[in-house]
């Protein structure tokens, strides 16, 4: 977990910019982690993550590393790159349902197969 100063600009962002992201981060995957309806605990345990860490990553009070967050990701069963749209486009303002954004995703992969199906094919 990297120590945030006060100010201080990280790859053009503000550190009260990384706090808006990381409280972003921990509310999707909250949300996430409660429609599937499993507590910090069973995420902990399906992860290999401490529960504390778990927790913390919850709360908004660290920044996750991404190989945490791709764990997180994959014992939700849900692709990293849905969650980061989510993120992303809750960050520009948008009230964005997660329910529709997986949805979507699951869409579009069936419409994938069916091209590499019949690319296949022919």
């Amino acid at each position: 977990m990297a120590r945030r100063i006060p100010g201080r600009k990280v790859g053009g962002w503000t550190t009260s910019d990384l706090h808006r992201a990381d409280a972003v981060w921990a509310q999707v995957l909250r949300e996430l982690r409660e429609a599937r309806g499993l507590t910090r605990a069973d995420l902990a345990e399906r992860t290999g993550l401490k529960w504390a860490c778990v927790d913390k990553i919850e709360r908004g009070e660290c920044c996750p590393r991404l190989d945490s967050v791709l764990k997180i990701c994959e014992a939700l069963e849900v692709p990293f790159v849905v969650v980061a749209l989510v993120v992303e486009l809750r960050l520009e303002g948008g009230v964005v349902p997660l329910l529709r954004v997986e949805g979507l995703w699951r869409r579009l992969r069936r419409i994938f197969r069916r091209l590499l199906a019949f690319g296949r094919a022919a």
